[in-house]
């Protein structure tokens, strides 16, 4: 058998390290609630980060049509998880929050992962860690897509 191309090697390392997220975030997320899945989940983390926020914004940061927000805030006002409030600085918008519960249920670190991350990283020498960082960045800037992202336009 032969050795793997070095981009060969970097495709099979990130599919591993996708899969292992995706592992970990379905993990996380059951661990809130046997219900909660990816999606989700991704959303009540936002939410729990950024606090209440209005769904166009958050589909404008997540890049997704603002009817896949509105589905997902559904699924997790249903788990108790989210609740709609009246937006302060506009009466007729509606901003989404985590409940109390869902970020008791949360605790400290809505995310696991990037605990586990830093622990990993911990036992390098940070000039590696800078390194890898460097290369990660920029292997994502040049993979951006040619496509325009969604374009969520908010009130």
């Amino acid at each position: 058998m032969s050795p793997l191309e070095p981009a060969d090697r970097v495709l099979t390392t990130l599919r591993e390290l996708l899969l292992r997220a995706r592992r970990v975030k379905a993990q996380e997320a059951t661990a809130v609630h046997p219900a909660l899945h990816g999606g989700p989940w991704t959303l009540l983390v936002r939410l729990i980060e950024d606090g209440p926020t209005r769904a166009c914004t958050i589909a404008q940061r997540l890049e997704v049509p603002p009817s896949v927000v509105t589905r997902q805030a559904d699924e997790l006002a249903a788990l108790g998880l989210l609740e709609r409030r009246v937006d302060p600085t506009d009466g007729r918008a509606r901003l989404l929050a985590a409940t109390d519960d869902a970020r008791h249920r949360c605790g400290d670190e809505p995310r696991p992962y990037g605990r586990l991350v830093r622990s990993a990283l911990a036992g390098w020498e940070p000039r590696d860690v800078e390194t890898l960082a460097g290369l990660l960045e920029r292997l994502s800037r040049v993979l951006e897509p040619a496509d325009e992202p969604v374009d969520v336009a908010c009130p």
